[in-house]
This record gives structure tokens, sequence and C-alpha cells, in this order.
């Protein structure tokens, strides 16, 4: 699914026409679909999964000492558990030693952003339906049609989900619990 298919479906959502381009800049229906389209796809990226982290990657310094992260980074962490990173304006931090210069190349566990093209196809239908249901309560905020596409955008998260739990080969019985989607179970509330 391309951008434009996206925000055609998020205007059609909440009955506008659809476009042919979307315009670089501006304040047009499309520009503002746009822009919550990839505000919810970078959100919903945030959490990590197997397809946008890179586990064990190796992380070399300039010659400043410096080791700066790529471009659409949104989490790092340490490969090792005895070592504790965060990123600090576009650099890694190391939080132990309190300071971004580093002598030695180090690993991370980095998550970062895909363009909304290169999703997988399930979380694309997912974020443009939750994109969708959020445009139209900002733009014409009507209940009847936030419900339905709540609806809508619950069963394109289960559809995620159960893409994800094949793509991963989950399985109850011998899959560790990090492995497994974290979805809603009721008893964990209690547990609070």
């Amino acid at each position: 699914m391309t951008e434009l298919e996206a925000v055609n479906t998020m205007l059609r959502a909440i009955g506008q026409v659809p476009v042919i381009n979307i315009p670089p800049s501006g304040q047009s229906d499309s520009r503002v679909a746009l822009d919550i389209l990839n505000e919810n796809a970078k959100e919903f990226q945030a959490e990590g999964f197997d397809f946008n982290q890179n586990t064990g990657e190796e992380l070399t310094p300039t010659v400043d000492s410096l080791i700066e992260l790529p471009e659409g980074t949104v989490r790092v962490t340490s490969y090792y558990p005895y070592q504790r990173f965060v990123e600090r304006g576009g650099l890694l931090y190391d939080l132990d030693r309190a300071t971004t210069e580093f002598t030695q190349p180090v690993k991370v566990n980095r998550v970062f952003v895909l363009p909304f093209e290169e999703l997988p196809y399930a979380l694309q239908r997912y974020v443009n339906i939750r994109s969708a249901r959020v445009f139209a309560s900002r733009a014409v905020g009507a209940q009847e049609l936030n419900s339905y596409l709540g609806e809508e955008e619950v069963r394109a998260r289960l559809q995620w989900l159960q893409a994800q739990a094949v793509d991963m080969d989950l399985n109850v019985l011998s899959t560790p619990s990090h492995h497994r989607p974290n979805v809603f179970q009721p008893y964990r509330s209690i547990i609070r």
C-alpha cells in the first residue's frame, strides 16, 4: 500500500474525494492526513518488532570519539546487560560513565522507523485504519463514524497480531514469553 492509497482511504472515511497527489506542505486535508499517518506509523514502530530492530548491531566511534546514531533511530539499548546506553541529541550516550565519548566499538539493540511503504501489509492496514479514526475524530468529530472506525481498528490490530504470530512461528507451549505479542489479557489488569 502506498502513502497516497492510505491517505485516500483516510479521506474517504470522512466523505472527501480522493486526491491524485499530496502537496509537500500546507494545511490541505490530504497533507494533514499524511502527517497523521506518519505520526501513527512512527508511534507504533517505536515499540520495536522483528522487522524494525537490529539486535547486536555494532556501532563504531568517529574520529571525534562520538557514536552518531543512524537516521530514524527511535530507541537504543545496550546489547550487554552490564552496560546502559540511550540516545541523546542523535548521539549514543553512556549512562554509567555519563559521557558521549567512546574509544571502542559497542554493540547495541537499535529500534528504527521504516517508511510506511516498507512496513508489512497487515501493519500498514492497521496503521491506516487507526490513522483514519484519528483523522476523522480531529476533522469531523462524528461519534458514529468514530465508533465504526474503532471496530475496524480492533479487527485490523487482531489481523496484525495474528500475522506477527505466524511470522514469528509463535507457540504457547514452546515460545518464550518475551517473544509473544503484547496483547490485552483481562487477568493482567488485576495484577497491577
